[in-house]
């Protein structure tokens, strides 16, 4: 036809040669002719479907269309996907014609980015996985959120849509042959795309997100194996199978969906990561005077009421009840298929509803500001009182936008995990309870439950499901931690004098629900237990599950307030055997050894082991000095790793066997706090070509001369790409230690007698105790903090086999560590006395 016309072979238009056009290659990928797409050969060519290399990248995980073709596929039947031609316009009125395909699979929509570019569509990056159907190629990368209208052919009212911009949505799809006379059923009436049509490129993928504002209440049906069609506001859109002689043609399935757990894991593990060595920033850069103004706290007496911080006043969020019901249909399908999980849920649900938590509601919400939460179920197997637990998804977005998106979340009010740890050592006696149900606890204002909205019917009948509406402050918002530690911060700090170690406690030992803490005698136990559930339940907020390592701090508590289970508990996160006293660890749940190793598969075991205190510093290291091979080798996500990284790999998941073996006491100093004369910290620091790092260390005198020494805390870090020479290294090191060492003095709340920093580099060494002027920038600058931090007359060197930071960077096989002294007491010179320690 491009022949007969005389029109260009590249862009199809005529007044010009192939030669002289712009357009000049085949946008089909791994098609480097000279043609249209449209005129790109579909003869089952397994290189136009062979996806392009991956590139790498360290950035975090978001979203994920995952996108496939298959070729030389045979079948009686044509499968119709729905498509439909459209018309695109932007905001500043730029129009052009597109070619769009509908698939609820999917949960984004997506636009070619040369439309988008083309337009000159504006918007901002989301940071996105890309992978192939199965998970077996991915790839990470930026992507533009883009906002445009999309009408029908036929004009009218368009629709706005929020959608991804990516180079090649799918592969071409197949001609559309002319309409069969028998299907009368589509006779007279206006269709979304074009019969007949040839090849074509989809401009546009309509996802779920989306889906429902195009569609309408209209179906058109014929006979058993013919099309049917849909009525949107595209036309009629022709779907569903129809019987076709046998031929060979391409076949595309689109699927899309969200990346949620790596990306937990790595979060949490870089939080933990991250703890003590560097300074964050404690709340919203934008928005937290607003949300302190906001939150409009009141109290009854007997509970709190707040309103929800939002971002802007005069917001509109767009209306998704459809959506909800649709992802309730996608719940209910899930729940008829397991009887049990059907009854956890509805029992979970009920409970929402008997104790006020929800409520029912038939009014219309307030346009603009009326939202409903989608809902699914999570098994956690390794709780036992609260193993069902129902996820609202404040995230899910629509139209581009989510209910958090709305809202300020507002200063971060937890308090310093790793301090809460460290001051848990502290003393002999140990404590330990949460709040139940605390965001429970807090009535939200009136005003702002419609945005809390959700559907839900006991039984999966026909019936138009019943709305619902939260009542208190939603678990999943990203202000509830903010505003539930904000009512509770206030009433604390409001009570009299009398309780102010009370008071005090609180304040520094609450993270969100959890409060733990440490005392001396039995008598501040009691006093503790006694007050602070006194304190909080007049905020409405009641402390329960109460464990400790001496039971008779904790009678005169009702039974029900007591933990009585299991002797292990966790402790933020940690193992804590109550009976010995003792930090323990286990295999996370999720590690295994039967499958191949990846590089997703590595990050994600990494990431399960948590241990915030770096007690396990040693083996971990190993794990993150692999992770950045890894990335230097340029390994997908879903590669198998080369060779010898899978080796160390394979050697690193079989040592996690001993995690068992590895105890340790809870209690810094083993001795009465009569007894102990002086208290001392040490902290050692190295490096090696691969990592460095710092391990801090308490050494108690009793009265009597008797020393003793305990791990404290440790931290590593990978050395970075940029090659640094082994001093500058080592002079990292002892920046780290100078920031632990230093933090672990603030915040352990004890009086430390002294600090003693050691090192195995002279090069370092001398750089810390000289004047800092004489250096270049990069020595200059880390100097100067380890000074503001530490006396550099503390600072002395160490051989380096008495350096127990050599097994943080180096790595150390977990068996061994199990075994190890050094890494647990420190050196064996450190527990005589000074003078014979080394110079």
């Amino acid at each position: 036809m491009a022949n007969d016309q005389g029109a260009c072979r590249c862009c199809l238009k005529t007044g010009h040669l192939a030669r002289d056009c712009r357009r000049r290659r085949c946008k089909v990928v791994g098609c480097d002719k000279f043609h249209h797409d449209l005129l790109h050969s579909h003869s089952g060519s397994l290189m136009a479907l062979r996806p392009r290399k991956l590139t790498k990248s360290a950035t975090e995980l978001h979203d994920a269309i995952v996108q496939v073709g298959f070729s030389d596929t045979r079948s009686k039947e044509r499968v119709f996907l729905q498509t439909a031609q459209g018309t695109l316009k932007s905001a500043s009125g730029r129009r052009s014609k597109v070619t769009v395909l509908l698939d609820v699979g999917s949960q984004r929509s997506f636009i070619r980015k040369d439309i988008a570019e083309g337009l000159r569509l504006e918007g901002h990056s989301e940071k996105v996985i890309i992978s192939t159907l199965g998970g077996k190629l991915s790839k990470i990368g930026k992507h533009k959120c883009v906002t445009f209208t999309l009408h029908g052919k036929g004009g009218g009212k368009g629709t706005v849509v929020s959608a991804l911009c990516i180079d090649r949505i799918c592969s071409v799809l197949e001609s559309n042959p002319p309409l069969k006379e028998e299907w009368s059923h589509l006779q007279g009436v206006t269709l979304g795309d074009s019969f007949p049509r040839g090849p074509a490129t989809v401009d546009v993928l309509i996802s779920a997100d989306y889906y429902h504002d195009f569609m309408k209440f209209g179906q058109l049906r014929g006979q058993v194996g013919q099309a049917i069609a849909v009525q949107s506001t595209l036309g009629w859109i022709v779907g569903g199978k129809s019987e076709t002689s046998i031929h060979q043609r391409e076949i595309s399935a689109l699927y899309a969906t969200i990346e949620q757990q790596l990306d937990e894991d790595l979060r949490k593990f870089w939080e933990v990561e991250s703890l003590s060595l560097e300074k964050s920033d404690t709340c919203e850069s934008i928005g937290t005077d607003n949300a302190n103004q906001q939150c409009g706290v009141a109290f009854d007496g007997e509970r709190y009421t707040v309103s929800l911080p939002w971002k802007t006043e005069d917001l509109v969020l767009p209306d998704n009840y459809h959506m909800a019901l649709q992802k309730l249909k996608q719940t209910e399908a899930r729940l008829s298929r397991d009887a049990s999980l059907n009854a956890a849920y509805c029992k979970e649900m009920n409970k929402y509803i008997r104790n006020g938590w929800v409520e029912k509601t038939n009014q219309k919400g307030l346009e603009g500001r009326t939202w409903y939460l989608p809902h699914h179920m999570v098994v956690r197997h390794d709780k036992t009182s609260t193993r069902y637990r129902i996820i609202f998804d404040t995230s899910c977005r629509y139209r581009g936008v989510s209910l958090n998106d709305a809202l300020i979340s507002g200063p971060r009010l937890q308090n310093d995990l790793l301090g809460i740890i460290l001051r848990f050592r502290r003393f002999p006696i140990a404590l330990q309870a949460d709040i139940s149900k605390m965001f429970m606890q807090v009535c939200l204002r009136e005003e702002d439950r419609d945005v809390s909205r959700f559907l839900w019917r006991s039984s999966q009948t026909e019936d138009r499901p019943e709305v619902f509406r939260f009542t208190r402050i939603c678990f999943g918002l990203n202000c509830s931690p903010f505003l539930a530690l904000n009512v509770l911060r206030r009433h604390v700090q409001q009570q009299s004098p009398e309780y102010h170690e009370d008071v005090h406690d609180i304040l520094k030992n609450m993270y969100v629900d959890d409060f733990v803490t440490s005392c001396n005698i039995i008598e501040d136990a009691h006093r503790i237990v006694k007050n602070t559930s006194h304190l909080l339940q007049t905020a409405g907020f009641r402390l329960t599950k109460w464990s400790s390592n001496v039971q008779e701090s904790l009678e005169g508590l009702a039974r029900e307030d007591v933990q009585c289970e299991e002797d292990v508990s966790k402790v933020l996160g940690m193992l804590w055997d109550r009976t010995s006293d003792n930090f323990t660890f286990k295999v996370p749940t999720g590690i295994t050894l039967s499958s191949p190793g990846t590089k997703r598969e590595l990050v994600s075991m990494a990431a399960k082991l948590y241990d915030p205190l770096g007690l396990l510093t040693p083996s971990t290291i190993r794990a993150k000095i692999l992770f950045q091979r890894t990335w230097q080798s340029g390994t997908a996500w879903d590669e198998t790793l080369p060779e010898d990284i899978t080796r160390e790999w394979w050697s690193w998941r079989l040592e996690l066997t001993a995690l068992p073996l590895v105890t340790l006491a809870r209690r810094l100093i083993p001795m009465r706090k009569e007894d102990v004369a002086t208290k001392d910290l040490h902290v050692f620091t190295d490096a090696s070509e691969d990592a460095y790092g710092a391990v801090v260390y308490l050494r108690t005198t009793t009265k009597r001369g008797k020393n003793s020494m305990v791990i404290v805390a440790s931290k590593s870090r990978v050395a970075p790409l940029k090659k640094l020479s082994v001093p500058r290294l080592e002079l990292m090191g002892a920046l780290i230690g100078a920031r632990l060492v230093s933090y672990v003095k603030e915040v352990m709340e004890l009086e430390i007698d002294a600090v003693h920093c050691w090192t195995d580099s002279k090069v370092a060494l001398a750089w810390i105790c000289s004047v800092t002027k004489q250096w270049k920038p990069f020595v200059k600058n880390r100097v100067e903090e380890i000074q503001s931090l530490t006396e550099p007359n503390s600072w002395r060197h160490c051989p380096g086999k008495e350096n127990p930071a050599d097994y943080a960077t180096r790595g150390l096989a977990l068996c061994k560590l199990v075994k190890e002294r050094q890494w647990w007491n420190g050196p064996i010179r450190l527990e005589s006395n000074e003078d014979a320690w080394p110079p």
